[in-house]
């Protein structure tokens, strides 16, 4: 959950930079998170669909690949399309990661422990704000690319 939200979250603050860089406006620069969202929507289903045969080890496993090819697609970028490619791939890793995570944190805990072990897993969320954010931000006043790739890619 904690990779997931990191992928999510690294974009926002440098979107500016991204925007001068590619020579867009911030606003155009904006519809990067918006396709990484519908990414996202698009691959949660897909996991209720095809989770049950790749299994919650391979849905995780599927997503934090998908997480780490994104960052790295992103933090790469040699042209918008690359980027919007690339931001697609992290939001649909989010998709599978959170769908994943939370599925997993059931099916892998006894009937006592359910509702603390997935209260632990939704931590990595919010942890991702406290942590990832900074971190994100450190790595920015270097090169915005560094941002992107840092704390996704750590995570994942």
């Amino acid at each position: 959950m904690f990779a997931a939200q990191a992928g999510l979250l690294s974009l926002a603050p440098v979107l500016p930079n991204v925007a001068g860089d590619f020579g867009i406006t911030a606003a155009a620069a904006r519809q990067l998170r918006t396709l990484g969202g519908l990414a996202g929507g698009v691959m949660a289903v897909a996991v209720a669909l095809v989770g049950p045969r790749l299994g919650l080890r391979g849905t995780l496993i599927a997503g934090h690949l998908m997480l780490a090819l994104g960052t790295l697609a992103s933090a790469a970028a040699p042209s918008l399309a690359v980027l919007a490619a690339g931001q697609a791939a992290v939001g649909g890793a989010a998709g599978f990661l959170i769908a994943g995570a939370l599925a997993a944190s059931v099916a892998w805990s006894g009937p006592g422990e359910r509702a603390r072990v997935l209260a632990a897993a939704s931590l990595g969320q919010p942890m991702s704000w406290v942590a990832g954010m900074p971190l994100g931000g450190l790595l920015a006043e270097l090169d915005w690319r560094y941002s992107l790739l840092g704390p996704p890619l750590v995570a994942s």
